[in-house]
């Protein structure tokens, strides 16, 4: 679903803003005509929020330059938990992005969670890790239970996946009550 003036992405565990600020530069620089972008960098950590409104203010245009910024960009403090999400959450937004995000096994419940709120019937997760230890697959196998998790080829892998990257898509269910599609 999108914001009510366009486009909705929502970024899980923003950290430093790397991920969240590329894109935003990338759509400012090539906007869709008459589509606006709302991007919402999320974190559960309080301390790194000041960080990144400086970030965000170092890297992007004003929303108020000329010819006028169709992105705007809103940092959120998210710590992933169970229902309710803080009622400043925006939900069901086109995309989700969680790059590298998830590396603490004691977090996956909870990260779980919180995307299950997320997701509308169009959101689409785009999910990445870096694989550190056999743990991290876990999250993917977790993900499968509740949605279709497809993955994404390409060369950043590292040779067959070896201590590289890994990359996902992740959807909705197409049916009820069926299990969650997983290509690993």
């Amino acid at each position: 679903m999108a914001d009510q003036n366009g486009q909705c992405r929502v970024e899980l565990g923003t950290g430093s803003g790397l991920v969240g600020l590329a894109i935003a530069l990338y759509l400012q620089q090539n906007p869709t005509p008459s589509t606006p972008t709302n991007i919402h960098l999320t974190d559960g950590h309080l301390p790194l929020l000041p960080l990144l409104a400086h970030n965000i203010a170092l890297n992007l245009y004003p929303p108020s330059s000329d010819p006028p910024n169709p992105v705007k960009v809103y940092v959120h403090h998210l710590p992933w938990s169970p229902p309710p999400l803080p009622q400043s959450t925006p939900l069901k937004p086109d995309i989700i992005l969680a790059a590298d995000c998830a590396y603490l096994e004691p977090s996956f419940s909870l990260f779980v969670a919180t995307v299950e709120q997320l997701m509308g019937e169009e959101t689409v997760l785009w999910f990445c890790y870096k694989k550190r230890r056999k743990a991290d697959r876990k999250l993917v196998v977790m993900l499968g239970r509740l949605f279709d998790v497809e993955r994404v080829e390409g060369d950043w892998e590292g040779g067959e996946g070896r201590a590289g990257v890994w990359m996902y898509t992740v959807r909705r269910k197409e049916g009820k009550g069926e299990a969650g599609r997983v290509e690993i």
